[in-house]
């Protein structure tokens, strides 16, 4: 999932990042659908593994009915004042939610169930190819224009108004089709009787497949199904069913692809290859290792070729899929293709990986009812270290540290703990993640334990979430109270090298240097570096030196560095400015044949002023055109 954030402050951040070419996070969600006919008890399973960044709280929520009323209209904040608007056609139907907890951004539903049986997952967010895009734009408000549909009210919208996948498919064709989507998307809906899988390509391009009982399929961050049959069974205004009711589609997919010169497929047959004709022309390499790492998971006899063009859709396996194996794959780190993860490359990137919020996994029951459609197994905060927990679709309500929307790091917090637990994890994942999976391994046993898949009532599903819950949180605690004293033995007694955070180069933190994992930040226009912990919180004082290299392209020849008034002395080592300090704070003058330091203070902070202008100047253009979430 990509999210777009529009206050200021960040956009002068991601200016600065610009300026001085820093690596950009991955965010790259994951999909996972396993038909019925595969899984152990006969249950259909589909979930995903969201990912976005460290340190952004997700929440669990109940939204009771009719918080909407009938012809009130909500708008996505997310695209600013031209965000896309949806009016509710009656009062909203109570649902819950896998929240965001920033709706200044957005609301960001994303996944839960509504009190009509429907269950939804969205979004795992893509992008199409170039000829496409040009013949068919993404409403994004590039030119002024309304913004379409996207991520951060999609769920909202088909959870507070729809009442079966069906009709929720159908909900989102017509608005794709009359008001246009802002980006591309692929997502699940589910009811008692059927899963849909949709792909949103273009502005008004979509096509959503009903999907089958013997197959499972893996989705990262782009469009999958291939060689499709298209035929037309009905026609509306504004999308088509296949004559067999599996496919719903736009009625210019053919069309759209053509003119693009992008189409592959045989037109007289109604057939279109979609993942050929709309998708980018190259897998990216985070998305090929999460493919192919995912299939192999399921599939360990799979015949994969790592390096094949293109990957299919809907794969079969010899055995039976476990609930638990639907568990191990949301934190799968390319184990299943014998290959060592890196969660800062492009080629190693994992399913299971540092930026993951949250994983949930729904559970069809065999003889679901309307009301009572299944289960959804919730891991809040990395599912490498937290247990995934039972949630009810009829329960009242949760522990207040599920729910707790702080977006500051503290205790009481299931995504906060759950956090702490990761960035320590990070530091000396061998060693520290034996601690993790031996209690995860053991309270999950007991979470799976007597949850009810048949229908309970409201009282008894609230009871049992929360013991269960508290359980899962309690079993966090547990681990942090007993990596911490390691996690801060390992800082004292060893030598870490750190993300430096914007160029090339390196931060290394000495051997007692402080007692967290420091990360360098740059402030006015670039000239100041300065240290936090993984929580973005400021630090005061370090308590031993740290070494900095900075590549010299970053500030040019001649930079000098300052702790107050007193200049840190540095060497310059194969194009890197090396500089070591123990001063939390660092100056970085840029003139190159200064003789002594400049004390006008207007100068400097015009030149920082510049700095920032031409940043952001460079980051608008950017965005301008690319547009790209």
């Amino acid at each position: 999932m990509i999210k777009t954030v529009k206050l200021i402050f960040v956009i002068i951040a991601a200016a600065l990042i610009f300026v001085f070419a820093a690596v950009t996070p991955l965010f790259a969600c994951t999909g996972v659908i396993i038909g019925s006919d595969l899984t152990e008890d006969g249950r259909v399973i589909f979930g995903r593994v969201e990912d976005y960044d460290v340190n952004h709280n997700k929440v669990y929520k109940i939204v009771e009915a009719g918080k909407y009323k009938k012809g009130e209209i909500i708008k996505d904040v997310s695209r600013g004042k031209d965000g896309y608007e949806y009016e509710f056609p009656h009062d909203s139907y109570r649902f819950t939610a896998v929240s965001d907890t920033t709706p200044e951004y957005g609301i960001f539903d994303e996944a839960g169930f509504n009190e009509k049986g429907l269950m939804v997952d969205m979004t795992v967010s893509a992008s199409a190819n170039s000829a496409v895009k040009e013949v068919d734009p993404y409403l994004d408000g590039s030119f002024g224009e309304r913004c379409g549909i996207n991520e951060a009210i999609m769920a909202t919208v088909v959870l507070g108004s729809s009442d079966s996948a069906r009709a929720a498919v159908e909900l989102i064709a017509n608005e794709v089709a009359e008001k246009g989507a802002a980006e591309g998307n692929t997502f699940v809906v589910a009811d008692k009787d059927e899963v849909w899988y949709m792909e949103i390509y273009t502005g008004h391009q979509f096509v959503a497949m009903k999907y089958p009982m013997d197959k499972f399929s893996v989705f990262p961050n782009t469009y999958w199904l291939g060689e499709t049959t298209l035929d037309i069974g009905l026609e509306t205004p504004n999308f088509n069913v296949s004559s067999d009711g599996n496919y719903i589609y736009s009625n210019e997919i053919f069309e759209v692809a053509k003119t693009a010169g992008t189409f592959a497929g045989n037109e007289a047959a109604r057939i279109i290859n979609l993942a050929a004709s709309y998708a980018p022309e190259e897998l990216t390499g985070n998305n090929r290792s999460r493919i192919c790492s995912g299939i192999m998971h399921f599939k360990p006899e799979a015949n994969i070729d790592e390096n094949a063009d293109s990957f299919d859709f809907l794969h079969e396996s010899l055995k039976k899929i476990s609930l638990e194996d639907v568990f191990t794959f949301t934190y799968n780190r390319l184990e299943s293709i014998g290959k060592v993860a890196d969660d800062f490359s492009d080629e190693l990137y994992p399913i299971g990986n540092r930026n993951s919020l949250e994983a949930h996994v729904f559970v069809v029951n065999k003889n679901a009812t309307e009301e009572y459609p299944g289960v959804m197994y919730l891991a809040l905060g990395s599912p490498q270290v937290s247990p995934f927990v039972a949630y009810y679709p009829n329960q009242t309500d949760a522990i207040p540290q599920a729910t707790n929307e702080s977006n500051s790091f503290n205790t009481d917090s299931v995504y906060w703990t759950a956090m702490d637990i990761m960035h320590m994890v990070e530091l000396n994942r061998g060693e520290f993640m034996k601690v993790v999976e031996r209690r995860r391994n053991e309270a999950q046993a007991r979470l799976v334990s007597g949850v009810f898949y048949t229908p309970a009532d409201a009282e008894a599903t609230t009871k049992k979430n929360m013991e269960d819950a508290a359980l899962a949180f309690e079993t966090l605690q547990k681990i942090r109270e007993e990596l911490k004293p390691m996690y801060e033995t390992y800082l004292a007694n060893n030598d870490v090298i750190c993300d430096l955070g914007f160029g090339d180069g390196e931060l290394i933190q000495k051997k007692g240097a402080y007692n967290r994992k420091l990360s360098p930040k740059l402030s006015d226009g670039g000239s100041i570096i300065s240290f936090e912990n993984e929580y973005g919180e400021p630090v005061e004082k370090l308590h031993g030196e740290v070494e900095l290299k900075i590549s010299v392209g970053t500030y040019g020849e001649g930079a000098r560095f300052f702790a107050g008034d007193k200049e840190i002395s540095h060497s310059v080592e194969d194009g890197f400015y090396v500089v070591k300090t123990d001063a939390s704070r660092l100056e970085v003058e840029l003139c190159e044949d200064l003789s002594e330091r400049k004390s006008d203070a207007g100068e400097a902070s015009g030149q920082n002023l510049m700095f920032v202008f031409i940043g952001i100047a460079a980051l608008l253009l950017v965005a301008f055109i690319f547009r790209k979430k």
